[in-house]
């Protein structure tokens, strides 16, 4: 009976400094202009460091920049300027294909959007318009399977956008 008290409370005491250094993670992330990850889905394109589409990526809200980030590991696929956005939209499979060109679906790599596919779940589109440093605009998008998540994360990304800086 002892060495399960010493046990437990040996338990307790660890999730306890756990805790704190949430806690600490946490305030130290404020001080730093940053929020908690926004869940963004799966990365199709867009993103000129990184090509290949990925699942669970998330965007940690940054002083000047969002950054896409891997949620497991944590490997960073991209930034896009937070004062560099045109737009950022939800549009289902065909809205995605009506509003993107035929050159810009291949560019993008993603012409497999527009094949038919055995099984028709419901696909959204998690859309940011935005213009790189070059003054060439991009589109980068993330995939979910559901309208609300992606309203979500697009209502979130939209309310930390910054006024678009004219040159």
């Amino acid at each position: 009976m002892g060495t399960a008290l010493v046990i437990l409370l040996g338990i307790v005491f660890i999730v306890m400094i756990l805790l704190s250094q949430v806690g600490r993670f946490e305030e130290k992330n404020r001080k730093m202009g940053e929020i908690p990850a926004v869940s963004v889905g799966r990365y199709i394109a867009g993103l000129s460091e990184y090509i290949s589409p990925t699942d669970r990526v998330i965007c940690v809200i940054k002083e000047q920049d969002f950054v896409f980030l891997r949620s497991l590991i944590r490997m960073e696929l991209g930034r896009i300027p937070r004062d560099s956005i045109n737009q950022i939209t939800v549009d289902d499979k065909f809205q995605i294909i009506q509003r993107l060109t035929i050159t810009k679906l291949q560019t993008l790599g993603i012409i497999s959007l527009a094949a038919p596919k055995e099984k028709r779940d419901e696909e959204y589109y998690l859309v940011i318009d935005w213009d790189d440093n070059r003054g060439m605009r991009q589109n980068a998008i993330f995939r979910f399977s559901d309208n609300a998540s992606a309203s979500l994360a697009a209502n979130t990304l939209n309310k930390y956008t910054l006024p678009k800086i004219q040159s």
